[in-house]
């Protein structure tokens, strides 16, 4: 009860100087294809465009990135990921990021039906601006996510419908850690369907709490509707869970 009641005031101050921020309400869609190779190993590819259809700053993203996945041993993984990321604002802030994610992947199977996955990774972004700079910047990212089947008895089987959740916080590191625009945590909760062994859905509402230094400084609350489509390649192999974003 303790434990509840200390996630629950957390959670509530969060929220709470979430909605006391500057804000943007996005739209995001993602297409993943997974190709589990073999036991081993695991491929995946995704595609997401993002545009901020009400709040500031304005603008619209696309985002490739492909990446792979290795299972050192049961429960552990350890992740590679390379992204190109075009944003349209306005002016000389239009940007092209290259990306690169390295990290661990531990899970746990503590139910038939409840799934929990943390993740810790280094992320690198190299950004270059329309107007001709170019900015490199560095930060990690932990996360804890928790999915529970609740229909059916694993999310793998059709029919299966799941509830997931999950906690980021970032952590700027280097030398351009008070960059102008830093994430600081996220809050993701939504549902998923199962609609056959290869396909899923997934419907998602995100929160996430940034703070930005470049003129004026302030905080900037994105509240993000996140739409989902996987499709896993066919190879026959044991079911495996792959990460989400």
């Amino acid at each position: 009860m303790l434990r509840c009641s200390a996630l629950s005031l957390v959670t509530a101050c969060a929220f709470g100087d979430l909605l006391q921020a500057q804000g943007t309400l996005q739209l995001s869609a993602t297409g993943t294809v997974v190709y589990p190779y073999s036991p081993r190993w695991t491929f995946v590819g995704e595609l997401n465009p993002v545009r901020v259809v009400d709040g500031s700053p304005t603008f619209r993203e696309v985002t490739l990135d492909v990446g792979a996945e290795r299972t050192l041993k049961p429960g552990w993984d350890v992740l590679g990921y390379a992204f190109l990321i075009h944003t349209d604002q306005f002016d000389d802030l239009n940007t092209m990021e290259y990306r690169a994610r390295l990290g661990v992947q531990p899970f746990w199977r503590l139910r038939p039906r409840w799934f929990v996955q943390a993740r810790g990774v280094y992320e690198g972004r190299l950004i270059h601006y329309e107007g001709g700079t170019t900015d490199f910047t560095q930060r990690a990212r932990v996360r804890l996510l928790s999915r529970i089947t609740v229909r059916k008895s694993n999310e793998y089987q059709p029919g299966a419908i799941y509830i997931r959740a999950d906690a980021e916080g970032f952590i700027p590191i280097g030398d351009k850690a008070d960059e102008r625009y830093f994430n600081k945590v996220a809050f993701r909760a939504g549902a998923g369907y199962r609609v056959t062994r290869r396909d899923q859905v997934e419907a998602t509402l995100l929160t996430r709490a940034s703070t930005t230094t470049f003129g004026l400084d302030q905080d900037n609350a994105d509240l993000i509707i996140e739409l989902r489509y996987t499709h896993i390649l066919r190879r026959h192999t044991p079911d495996k869970p792959h990460p989400s974003p």
